[in-house]
């Protein structure tokens, strides 16, 4: 076993213990998971290659017992968006379990990917009910962090991954491998470097969220995923948006510094190269390229095909099942081509119905930081309302990036619910206030004046 391996094994024990203590702790356990399973990585030799995709599994077990046994008390009750969220995400299940079993034209790629759907919901309700203080909230970022700053380091420093056609390929990045995806997941990582910058505990973390910073914007770059550059637009402008004036002037300094790092970083080819393929979006139609018009054109025959099939057709069978090829059989696109448009195909796959149920779990939890933001800054906690719009911004992040890429079935989508939910545990609510003023008012009315009446 490698030294690197040996160092992997170590965290791995070291948090499945302290997820029994704290449970918020099989969150970060689980990503070892995803960001580094060893059995994708060079250093995953011997015992951790044998187990394979099982370390994730027994992660996963190992959560959701520290949940069971966790008895810590919440700063706050469980809001009623929790079982709000539970509720939609289990008929979303539901839905998916039906149309499986009923409408499925490929019944093995299908039950792979309502396996897919459990493993994912169980994992946001257990980490909706694992956060119970700000502290846990603050430990899934650093998390979702350092997970990002791995990557960032293999692919700067050792050269992981091999460049295809200009962009990065083949990280071992759990189920997001593909350019796209990495750079979608990465950029999540960068929105909570952000949040560490500004509001890290300690000089050190903010160096490590400057640096993470760095090079996740180092690796999307490489990544050049123009959808994924357009959502980090959005979500800024959503964030900027959502902060007081006085609020922006510490982003707009992180941001830059940010900037900085990652120029410094980037060699001036990198930086021309990623301008050429952002100027590509907004190029006139007979300037397209290849990738851009075939994605077109798979939107438009998707469109067709859920026309004919709104009740879905289960996972994994569009224009990759043999009935479904003479829709794309004269755009000379290989058989197998993905939608490359989440929504799109959601709904092919679990129906219209599919769709619209899980925007809606996503939006019931998505309307709620507005709430909870402003709360924070009456009780004038700025990284409390900051770490709010993090998670704002994050799902509008994902909702863009799933425009381009069929991302909307991805996990990480999973994770922002049980933060969403996990972020009422951060900000005060108001009885809470109302229990300071009666203190304030019997402390009042306890003091003796000390000047003779006139």
């Amino acid at each position: 076993m490698s030294q690197t391996g040996l160092a992997w094994l170590v965290c791995y024990v070291v948090l499945a213990a302290l997820t029994f203590r704290r449970s918020v702790y099989g969150f970060p356990l689980y990503l070892m998971t995803f960001y580094a399973p060893p059995q994708l990585w060079w250093w995953g030799q011997g015992v951790l290659m044998s187990i394979g995709d099982r370390w994730a599994l027994a992660a996963g077990v190992i959560f959701a017992g520290g949940v069971f046994f966790d008895h810590r008390q919440r700063a706050v009750p469980l809001p009623p968006i929790a079982r709000r969220m539970f509720t939609l995400l289990g008929v979303y299940v539901l839905n998916a379990t039906m149309v499986h079993f009923l409408f499925a034209l490929d019944p093995a790629d299908s039950y792979e990917q309502l396996m897919r759907i459990y493993k994912f919901s169980v994992l946001a309700v257990l980490l909706a009910l694992s956060i119970r203080s700000k502290e846990d909230l603050r430990l899934c970022f650093m998390a979702l962090v350092m997970g990002g700053l791995y990557i960032g380091y293999e692919v700067y420093f050792n050269e992981a991954g091999r460049m295809r056609q200009g962009r990065l390929e083949g990280i071992p990045l759990g189920s997001a491998s593909d350019s796209n995806f990495l750079s979608s997941v990465l950029s999540v990582s960068l929105l909570y470097a952000g949040f560490m910058v500004l509001f890290g505990p300690g000089k050190k973390l903010r160096v490590v969220g400057l640096v993470a910073a760095a090079l996740l914007l180092e690796v999307i770059q490489q990544s050049l995923s123009r959808g994924t550059m357009l959502a980090v637009i959005a979500a800024v402008g959503v964030m900027l948006l959502g902060m007081r004036r006085a609020e922006r002037k510490p982003m707009l300094i992180g941001l830059a510094g940010a900037l900085l790092a990652a120029g410094l970083v980037m060699g001036p080819e990198d930086r021309q190269q990623m301008a050429d393929r952002f100027h590509s979006i907004f190029v006139e139609e007979d300037e397209r390229d290849v990738s851009s018009e075939s994605r077109l054109q798979l939107w438009s025959r998707a469109s067709k095909f859920l026309a004919s099939h709104p009740q879905g057709v289960g996972g994994e069978a569009v224009f990759k099942h043999s009935s479904t090829w003479d829709y794309i059989s004269d755009l000379n696109l290989p058989q197998g081509k993905a939608i490359h448009n989440g929504y799109l195909d959601t709904a092919c796959s679990w129906g219209v119905q599919g769709l619209l149920l899980l925007l809606l779990t996503l939006w019931a939890c998505y309307s709620q930081i507005g709430t909870y933001c402003r709360r924070a800054r009456e009780f004038e906690d700025r990284e409390a309302a900051f770490a709010g719009l993090c998670v704002k911004a994050h799902l509008v992040l994902m909702m863009g990036a799933a425009m381009f890429i069929s991302s909307l079935k991805g996990e990480w989508f999973f994770w922002w619910l049980g933060l969403a939910v996990g972020l009422h545990q951060w900000v005060p609510v108001q009885g809470e206030l109302a229990d300071e003023e009666e203190e304030i008012e019997e402390y009042v009315d306890h003091i003796e004046p000390t000047y003779a009446p006139l």
